[in-house]
């Protein structure tokens, strides 16, 4: 049998450079042509995993275009927007200081 190397905890780890197409959690996908040619360097854990533009799996390279190693971090995910809806009133006041002849009960 083919040793993968797969250890699985929180996360799947696999020697992504056999030629292998893997499906990953979450539909996320990875050709050989993404797979790491070098452990991670310093200051990252061995965490292999897509762009992000946002905090994600704990890394805060959120600038990063290409598949990278994880460069762990103490950073959270954006609080969650909420919605909420609000009543504005708004009141017109007018003043009358005459009427025309025609008006019977005038208010001025």
């Amino acid at each position: 049998p083919l040793d993968l190397g797969l250890n699985v905890a929180n996360l799947v780890k696999v020697d992504l450079c056999l030629g292998l197409d893997l499906t990953l959690p979450l539909g996320i996908s990875i050709d050989t042509g993404n797979c790491p040619t070098h452990g991670p360097p310093d200051g990252c854990i061995d965490v292999w995993h897509p762009p992000h533009h946002v905090p994600m799996d704990g890394c805060d390279d959120n600038d990063n275009d290409e598949w990278h190693y994880v460069h762990p971090c103490d950073c959270k995910p954006e609080a969650p927007h909420t919605w909420t809806t609000s009543t504005v009133t708004q009141t017109q006041v007018k003043t009358l200081t005459s009427c025309a002849p025609t008006v019977t009960d005038c208010p001025a």
